[in-house]
């Protein structure tokens, strides 16, 4: 009998390791990055500008979120359109950004907060979005912000005595393509032609 709970025993131990090591990555991820399709980011022309909204799924929410024009473009009153908000739900037709283009490309800043689980301060989180109004379609590009994993650090060593250039804390990533396998190869679909899931989804 003890030799059993011996080995009961060791198999916990071994165990315990491998799931310490999961529930890390599991806070990784919550805290170090947001799912893309958390977030829909839609612009639209309408009349001689352009219309700029967000909308959130799966019961993401988006706090103190705001959209400022950056470059290219500059923003239009709209009484029927808030750049801000305090959270942000499932309808975007109250959260957006009238711009008119003034460059060769819009540039528009979202950015928002959402809490954190190791920390009670909440983290920033921000899309770039970068769009032409005189194109049809409308070409869209989306960029996400990275804070650097050494962010903390360069942020203190940027405040010392003496030190003139502030190191970066963080970087514009481009959102991320979907994976090869999130549709069908082409040459397997029951008739040719047709294209990928993907593809006649977006059909």
């Amino acid at each position: 009998m003890g030799c059993v709970w011996d080995w009961l025993q060791n198999l916990v131990n071994i165990l315990a390791v491998p799931t310490f090591l999961m529930l890390i990555w599991q806070v990784w991820r919550n805290e170090g990055q947001q799912p893309v399709e958390s977030l829909s980011i839609r612009v639209r022309r309408d009349g001689d500008g352009g219309v700029v909204s967000a909308s959130t799924a799966d019961g993401y929410m988006l706090h103190y979120a705001t959209l400022e024009p950056l470059s290219g473009c500059e923003g239009v009153f709209d009484p029927g359109l808030s750049r801000t908000a305090n959270r942000v739900d499932d309808d975007p037709g109250d959260f957006g950004l009238r711009v008119r283009q003034t460059g060769n490309e819009c540039v528009v800043l979202l950015e928002w907060l959402s809490p954190t689980m190791l920390r009670r301060r909440p983290k920033a989180y921000a899309r770039r979005i970068t769009f032409d109004l005189r194109k049809r379609p409308v070409p869209v590009r989306a960029e996400r912000w990275q804070w650097h994993w050494y962010a903390p650090a360069a942020r203190l060593w940027g405040r010392l005595p003496g030190m003139r250039r502030s190191i970066r804390l963080g970087r514009w990533r481009p959102i991320d393509e979907p994976w090869w396998k999130s549709s069908l190869p082409e040459s397997e679909l029951p008739k040719q032609g047709l294209g990928t899931l993907r593809d006649r989804i977006q059909r």
